[in-house]
């Protein structure tokens, strides 16, 4: 802990997952990416606009990464929306203990 700054508890202290911390960039991507998978309503992320989105599914059939392209309705910016391959994936670790 460094003197002065106030120490925040995070569930992974201790278990070496200090990787896997983001920015907050990437949180709002990641929550982004998560709401196209889920077929959620996007607003446009342009300051000052707030219009809806229409995203489309561009992933390949054989496709291991999701890729979607959202269009906003008001100002017409394109957003590419894309997910990150895992190579080693939590869930697909067992574990003897």
């Amino acid at each position: 802990m460094c003197a002065g700054k106030p120490h925040e508890y995070s569930p992974f202290e201790g278990r070496g997952r200090l990787k896997d911390m983001k920015t907050d960039q990437e949180r709002e991507a990641h929550r982004r990416f998560v709401q196209a998978l889920q077929h959620e309503h996007l607003t446009c992320a342009k300051p000052d606009c707030g219009g809806a989105m229409d995203v489309v599914d561009l992933t390949p059939h054989n496709a291991r990464v999701k890729t979607y392209e959202a269009t906003c309705e008001r100002c017409h910016m394109v957003e590419k929306i894309t997910g990150k391959e895992e190579h080693q994936p939590a869930w697909d670790v067992a574990r003897s203990e």
